[in-house]
């Protein structure tokens, strides 16, 4: 039993660092701290602060609302090549009474004029625990500017990450938005010598379970 239970333990071990590693994630977890974000909209408010570990965001009146991780913030972990990367996830909670027609994040390479985004479904007044793939090219993204390229051209050089809230109506709404956002995350492809170790442990543990029940 002592022996499986440590075949178990290692098992374990090796799927956890067989999916972790490389991913990188910002939690805000420096009080205040916005961690290089900033804010780009046409509102007449914009908020961006850190609230009990989160990036607090908000606008009145506006159309557009960025939340931006540009190549300086965040030392840069958001920018770069996303060519071994499988997903983007963040977690976004707006308030009940936000009024928002689109949440969507968005990739762009402002050197070559390349911008894909990609639209979630969300509800307000709920933690939206959001997931963009990375792995299929253009999968689900939607290219928005510069000359016709296959999506992987621009995963292999991020030069900006941002979250986008939009509202499509007329006129702008008095009432706007407030957000927040957290556990924004870069998750790796598992490295591919990992996985023939994975399942040869994972046969070991069949094969000795079976012997000790025969």
């Amino acid at each position: 039993m002592k022996s499986l239970r440590s075949l178990a333990l290692g098992v374990a071990a090796l799927a956890f660092s067989a999916s972790s590693v490389f991913a990188v994630s910002e939690t805000f977890s420096t009080p205040g701290s916005v961690a290089g974000w900033t804010v780009f909209a046409n509102g007449a408010q914009d908020v961006l602060a850190n609230v009990g570990e989160a990036l607090s965001l908000g606008g009145n009146d506006y159309s557009f609302f960025y939340a931006i991780a540009a190549a300086e913030a965040s030392g840069g972990i958001f920018t770069g090549d996303y060519s071994g990367y499988g997903q983007l996830s963040l977690d976004v909670n707006l308030s009940g009474g936000s009024v928002v027609d689109r949440l969507s994040v968005s990739l762009a390479n402002f050197t070559t004029g390349h911008e894909w985004t990609y639209e979630f479904s969300f509800v307000t007044g709920a933690v939206n625990s959001l997931v963009a793939p990375l792995g299929a090219a253009g999968a689900g993204w939607t290219q928005q500017s510069g000359p016709s390229a296959d999506f992987s051209e621009l995963l292999g050089s991020v030069e900006e990450f941002s979250v986008l809230f939009s509202y499509d109506g007329t006129p702008s709404p008095a009432s706007g938005f407030a957000a927040t956002l957290d556990n924004v995350t870069l998750t790796a492809i598992p490295e591919p010598s990992a996985a023939p170790a994975l399942a040869g442990l994972l046969i070991a543990g069949l094969v000795a379970l079976r012997r000790r029940r025969a």
